[in-house]
Formats: structure tokens, C-alpha cells, sequence
């Protein structure tokens, strides 16, 4: 990705958050790990996933999310084996 690119990227979630369209929340270490690791003890052994996909996933679960946005096939896996329903 191009500097460029990023910095249109980031200008464009900022302007979400401001529009409404995003909206920021803390995630409470005390449910996080916890989520994280429970995700992670049951997940397939297909599902070979980073671990920065499955603290977004279990982060997805904590909040009771309607939906999931991701264009990495083992995080997809991740969060549909969670009950999430996943685009695109």
C-alpha cells in the first residue's frame, strides 16, 4: 500500500467517526483474553489465523456484532464458526 493510499484510508475511517457511521468502544481486557481464548481452543484446526484476527473476531462477539467485514479467508472462517455473518 501507498503512503498515500493509507493516508486516504485513515482520512476515510476519521470521517466515518464523525459522521456516525463508526463508532469507537473499548474493549475490557477482562473480556477480551477471556473471548480470545475460547475462540481460539475451539477453533478448526483449518483455520489457521493470526492473532490479531481473532482478538477482532472475538471483539465482534463481545459487542453481539450484526455483521463482520473481512476480505482474509481464515478470519472469515473464524468469525463465521462464531455465528457472525460475514461480507463480502
Amino acid at each position: 500500500m501507498k503512503p498515500a493510499d493509507l493516508q486516504k484510508a485513515l482520512a476515510g475511517i476519521h470521517r466515518a467517526l464523525l459522521e456516525g457511521y463508526l463508532e469507537r468502544r473499548d474493549v475490557p481486557a477482562h473480556q477480551w483474553y477471556p473471548q480470545a481464548h475460547r475462540i481460539t481452543a475451539h477453533a478448526s484446526a483449518k483455520c489457521i489465523c493470526k492473532a490479531l484476527d481473532v482478538m477482532h473476531v472475538s471483539a465482534a462477539v463481545i459487542f453481539k456484532a450484526k455483521g463482520f467485514l473481512s476480505f482474509d479467508g481464515h478470519q472469515s472462517l473464524l468469525a463465521r464458526a462464531e455465528g457472525l455473518t460475514v461480507a463480502p
